[in-house]
């Protein structure tokens, strides 16, 4: 851990720094520090696909699944074709009870290609009542 806030002090300005500080606060359970850390990483780089997903897995694990889609929806403004939204945005409408909008997820993952059975394993228990 000390190595990672080492780099940050010395390189405030550094994406990949506050990213891996966020990785690590995340490992250790940390999710408010990690949250804050995957924050500074969006705040220097806006267009951060991988700092903005990862603070929405964060914001999923204690419920917070409006935050998370808010993240999961950024990313589609920059990456519609970044799949791991549609898959992390889905599993969050899905706990939220969202179904139209969990459906509109699934359906923009079967237009990337991906095996729906697969993504619905992934998401299993989650998954709105038709």
């Amino acid at each position: 851990m000390a190595d990672f806030e080492k780099a940050v002090s010395l390189g405030p300005t550094s994406v990949p720094a506050w990213y891996n500080l966020g990785v690590v606060h995340e490992d250790l359970g940390e999710l408010g520090k990690a949250v804050e850390s995957y924050g500074q990483a969006i705040i220097l780089q806006t267009d951060n696909i991988e700092a903005l997903t990862n603070r929405a897995l964060v914001y999923s694990k204690p419920g917070k699944h409006d935050s998370a889609i808010e993240d999961m929806d950024r990313v589609v403004e920059i990456d519609l074709a970044y799949a791991k939204t549609c898959l992390v945005r889905a599993s969050a409408h899905a706990k939220l009870g969202l179904t139209p909008q969990y459906q509109a997820d699934l359906g923009q993952i079967v237009a990337l290609g991906i095996d729906l059975a697969k993504v619905e394993l992934n998401i299993a228990g989650t998954s709105p009542s038709p």
